[in-house]
């Protein structure tokens, strides 16, 4: 093993800002390139015994070494370690007010300039939608549940089978023999641990009591992105802070790579790191890759995605805290992660498989089918929605949707499926099922359910009807209050009589269309505009 240091790339720095000014003032801060919250200092001599003098970079809170006026400073020499050469550094830039200007990482003494990634930290995004958990549910107890919603997240494209949970940060275990408990208690106003990364409103607590048996799973599920290929074999970095104030405190971080429903590759979960949380708040950084999907097989449902879980200790009790899950493209992480709540409520508040709206367009935005009462299915389903664009893979979340959720009596054809319904959604898809929209053409859009006075109405049904010989046989006895219908259509016992054609309406209505009482209406709604309905899939 050697150790050496190097002047690199020369022996006196100088340093430009992002106008090209001479950056005086400023802060050269050296890290570990493995872990870029450590530093790794800088010498002024070649021997290694005399280090840089660090000071605070305002407004920031890490150290670094200060340039003079200038922008100029240095000698630097930079360590190297023959028997470890992957361990370089990671590099950041500050101006005089603490502003950071660049980044460097993997920078190396020998080579003389920058390594592989270079990147700006206010171009960092975090992947992960709603790592604040933003819009929870607040304090649940899950001992009976072993499937519980805690808060919105990334949805597009992503659907709920028994297979995967898909859109929505979700807690999912095994069994229920543990007594636990979620909740999400708010951090003391001022309170600013976090400093200088954001300090959220509130916080994620698992409180795990008694003695569970037999648990091969239990954690949080957080979605980053529909299709397991979009990130396979990137460099990411992974953030969280955590503490644990009593029993087990470690937590596993691991992947879930959802191959889809219909005949997919078997699920793939990859450990990432096993944690152990102290009892005071601590931010880990990890840096890895998402693991190769090459050779594996999408399902015919289309719904694979990438997941980040986060697993609780097995059978054992413990009292958890965590919060501000993230990850990043390439090896870096930012030291402030920070979306205005507005921002967030943008995405998980964005119309949703089976939202509807109306207008007068022809064709349907993308995402959308025009509501056209034709069927939708998979490509080989032969389904014929807006001119065969519903036989599509695309259509499942949809598909799915409808299936499961709106009532499927035999008599209501809104939710018929060529050739009967079968196990599930996924087996009526993958077998190649359509299934009809519900019914929206020539009628009114309505609430589901009873209101007070009213029939029950089941959510997708329809009711209403033209022919007057099928309005006549489905109507029940009902009552009509109101104004007093004129005698001129009025029969005796408080029938409606028949009119001749002359007058102009309710030719040869049959007498047993009855008013419930003497000398009230039976009124006639007559819809006088219409609009074209579209639904997301």
């Amino acid at each position: 093993m050697t150790i050496s240091y190097s002047l690199a790339p020369n022996p006196k720095w100088y340093i430009a800002d992002l106008t090209g000014l001479p950056l005086g003032g400023g802060y050269l801060a050296t890290f570990r390139s493995l872990d870029p919250q450590q530093i790794k200092l800088v010498y002024e001599d070649p021997d290694g015994n005399f280090p840089w003098p660090y000071v605070t970079i305002p407004n920031v809170g890490s150290l670094g070494i200060l340039l003079d006026m200038n922008g100029s400073q240095g000698p630097f020499y930079f360590e190297f370690d023959s028997a470890n050469p992957q361990e370089t550094y990671y590099l950041e830039v500050y101006d005089s007010n603490g502003v950071l200007q660049w980044t460097i990482d993997d920078f190396t003494p020998s080579g003389g300039s920058g390594g592989s990634v270079i990147t700006t930290a206010i171009n960092l995004t975090n992947l992960i939608t709603n790592n604040v958990m933003w819009r929870n549910i607040g304090i649940t107890p899950i001992s009976t549940s072993t499937f519980l919603k805690l808060a919105p997240g990334a949805h597009s494209d992503l659907t709920q089978t028994p297979a995967n949970a898909g859109p929505d940060i979700c807690f999912i275990k095994n069994n229920t023999s543990a007594s636990d408990t979620i909740a999400f208690p708010k951090f003391n106003l001022g309170d600013n641990t976090f400093s200088p990364d954001e300090t959220p409103v509130d916080y994620l607590e698992y409180v795990c009591t008694g003695t569970p048996t037999g648990e091969t799973f239990k954690y949080v599920q957080f979605p980053i992105t529909h299709g397991v290929q979009n990130l396979t074999n990137n460099a990411v970095a992974i953030s969280i802070w955590g503490r644990v104030r009593s029993g087990n405190a470690s937590i596993l971080l691991q992947f879930f790579q959802f191959f889809g429903d219909g005949g997919g590759s078997l699920n793939q979960i990859t450990p990432i790191q096993t944690l152990t949380f102290q009892n005071t708040w601590q931010k880990f950084t990890i840096t890895t890759t998402v693991p190769d999907v090459s050779g594996t097989t999408i399902g015919s449902c289309g719904n694979d995605g990438l997941f980040l879980q986060v697993q609780f200790a097995l059978d054992a009790a413990c009292t958890i805290d965590f919060t501000k899950p993230s990850l990043y493209l390439g090896n870096l992480t930012p030291q402030t992660d920070y979306l205005i709540y507005d921002i967030i409520d943008a995405v998980i508040n964005s119309p949703r498989t089976g939202y509807i709206y109306s207008g007068y367009d022809l064709t349907a935005l993308p995402g959308y089918l025009r509501m056209d009462d034709g069927t939708i299915g998979s490509a080989a389903s032969g389904a014929t929605s807006n001119a065969g664009l519903g036989a599509n893979i695309n259509t499942f979340p949809l598909y799915n949707l409808l299936w499961n959720s709106v009532s499927q009596p035999s008599s209501n054809v809104y939710a018929s499926v060529t050739g009967g319904l079968g196990a599930s959604a996924v087996a009526d898809f993958s077998a190649n099922k359509s299934m009809q929209l519900p019914l929206a053409l020539s009628r009114a859009m309505a609430c589901a359910g009873q209101g007070s006075g009213f029939s029950n109405y089941l959510l997708g049904g329809n009711l209403g009807l033209e022919n007057a010989t099928l309005l006549i046989a489905n109507m029940p006895s009902h009552a009509h209050p109101g104004s007093t219908i004129p005698t001129t259509v009025m029969g005796t016992g408080g029938n409606i009589a028949a009119v001749g054609s002359n007058n102009g309406a309710l030719n040869a209505v049959p007498a047993n269309i009855a008013a419930q009482g003497t000398a009230t209406p039976f009124l006639i709604i007559q819809p006088t505009m219409y609009t074209n309905y579209f639904i997301k899939l």
